[in-house]
C-alpha cells in the first residue's frame, strides 16, 4: 500500500515524476497450509509521459522503481527492489 504523488514539472509536455510512500509485504504460502511473510516500509520513485492521442486519449508510458525494507525474523534486516515498465491508455472525463 503506497500513498504516490505525481508532479509534472513542464504541464504542456506530459512528463510527470511521482514518489511515494507505504507499506510493503513479502510472503510465501506454501502447499500445506503454512506460510511465512514480512511487512516493512516502502517507497517508489517513477517518471512517465501523457502522450496525446485524441481530444481525451492518452498513451501513457510509465516507470517506477519500488524498494521494501524489512527486518527479517532473525533480526536482520534485507530489501527488495522492484523496477516496473508499463503503458496504459488514459481516458480524461470532464470538460
Amino acid at each position: 500500500m503506497l500513498f504516490v504523488g505525481q508532479f509534472y514539472p513542464a504541464p504542456a509536455t506530459g512528463l510527470y515524476l511521482k514518489g511515494g510512500l507505504g507499506l510493503g509485504r513479502n510472503q510465501v504460502d506454501f502447499d500445506d497450509g503454512f506460510g511465512v511473510g514480512d511487512t516493512g516500509f516502502a517507497g517508489l520513485v517513477g517518471a512517465g509521459w501523457e502522450l496525446r492521442l485524441g481530444p481525451r486519449w492518452y498513451l501513457n508510458p510509465a516507470v517506477d522503481v519500488v524498494e521494501q525494507r524489512y527486518t527479517g525474523r532473525g533480526g536482520e534486516g534485507y530489501r527488495e527492489r522492484v523496477v516496473n515498465f508499463g503503458v496504459g491508455v488514459l481516458f480524461q472525463a470532464g470538460r
